[in-house]
């Protein structure tokens, strides 16, 4: 923690003297800071085409194998108050989902909330 405040004080130092620079001294430091910014942006740039290469490879194979060895995936599964569910009409021939009306063993219990009475004591 004390290494993250050295940090700061170090940026706010810097801040300092670069805001007591003359404005055309800024402009050339700015001028100066274009091609590492460029990099920065072409770098991050290279990391999401790589990323959507990698899904654009793995998608279509994970689709093959799962129509190969024959895995479905598994249904939605939604939770809804008691007596709800009879309200959930069947739109136009679309198969309803499937409805649980009480919680499945291990999902955490929904949280209730409590009124908290504050008084400040001056």
């Amino acid at each position: 923690m004390f290494r993250l405040l050295q940090y700061y004080g170090r940026f706010q130092g810097f801040r300092g003297r670069l805001l007591q620079l003359p404005s055309w001294a800024r402009l050339l430091l700015l001028v100066a800071a274009i091609p590492g910014v460029l990099l920065m942006a072409l770098s991050l740039l290279a990391f999401l085409v790589s990323l959507l290469a990698l899904l654009l490879l793995t998608v279509p194979l994970h689709r093959l194998l799962s129509a190969v060895l024959g895995v479905e995936a598994r249904p939605a599964v939604t939770t809804v108050p008691g007596g709800v569910a009879e309200e959930i009409a069947d739109p136009a021939g679309v198969e309803p989902p499937v409805v649980v009306e009480t919680p499945v063993e291990g999902e955490p219990a929904p949280t209730r909330r409590r009124q908290i009475e504050v008084k400040i004591v001056e």
